[in-house]
């Protein structure tokens, strides 16, 4: 993760977040384990849904999640 700061004038600044995959990989590989635990998807049993059926169904709404987590985290932390 890469964060550069560049000052517009003196109340203004523009922060620049550059993210790799493994800034938040393994957070997305950890909350999808969390979700398919919990899942109740009708077919499967509690907790025993195939994770191909989690990231298929849940896969975009869970990265986005994390990715916007790791960046207020940073954006804090800075």
């Amino acid at each position: 993760m890469n964060i550069e700061k560049n000052n517009v004038d003196t109340l203004n600044a523009e922060l620049t977040i550059s993210l790799q995959k493994e800034d938040y990989s393994p957070r997305v590989e950890k909350a999808l384990k969390e979700y398919r635990k919990r899942a109740q998807l009708p077919g499967f049993r509690p907790g025993h849904v195939p994770m191909t059926v989690i990231q298929k169904r849940f896969g975009k709404s869970i990265l986005a999640e994390e990715i916007n987590t790791v960046l207020q985290d940073a954006i804090y932390k800075y």
